[in-house]
This record gives structure tokens, sequence and C-alpha cells, in this order.
């Protein structure tokens, strides 16, 4: 599912299987200025009920931290 509003977008994809499923958020182009992330994430986790979670953020430049 994918979601667009003015320069930010949001896309969530799942993948359901038996023993295992994967469930992932992105989110891209948000002003965290003005962004309440706790409840952006919480509803995504609120729905998925993950048992684990794994969280991995990159810099705008990949290549500079390399």
């Amino acid at each position: 599912m994918n979601a667009i509003e003015g320069a930010s977008y949001s896309t969530v994809h799942v993948t359901p299987e038996d023993g295992f499923s994967y469930a992932s958020y992105e989110a891209m182009g948000l002003d965290f200025g003005s962004v309440e992330l706790r409840p952006l994430i919480g509803g995504f986790l609120g729905v998925s009920v993950p048992r684990s979670s794994v969280a991995i953020t990159c810099p705008r430049r990949v290549e500079e931290s390399l």
C-alpha cells in the first residue's frame, strides 16, 4: 500500500508466510519537525503486532558514510 501527501510518501509492505511473516513501513519526505512519529509508528505496530522488530536508518548520502 502506498500513500502520497505533498512531497512525502509512505509505503506499507506485508508478506504473510506460514510460520513467519514480514511487514515493513517506510516514510520519506516528512517534515520531522512537525510530524509526531510516536503515533505514526505506534499505529503501524498496533496493527501488525510484531513479536520482534528491526529498525535501520540510512543517512541521506549513504556513500559519504562508507
